[in-house]
């Protein structure tokens, strides 16, 4: 029990490593995955009658990983 945990981390490391490198080259080329680009539109209901399709706002939810390429 007490390995599972340095393997773990050792594991996130490897991941890190791998995402860095991924987000240096992709970086260069200016190149997103196609996947990482879609968002889905959510409806999240505002206040008021939830019939009425005004009293909705849309709320995008894009993958984490091209929300953090974006901001690099």
């Amino acid at each position: 029990m007490g390995s599972i945990l340095p393997f773990f981390m050792n594991a996130l490391r490897f991941c890190r490593l791998l995402f860095t490198l991924y987000f240096i080259k992709a970086s260069g080329f200016n190149f997103v995955p196609a996947d990482w680009r879609v968002a889905n539109v959510i409806p999240i209901f505002k206040k008021g009658d939830r019939s009425l399709f005004g009293h909705y706002r849309p709320v995008s939810l894009t993958s984490v990983l091209c929300a953090k390429l974006w901001n690099l």
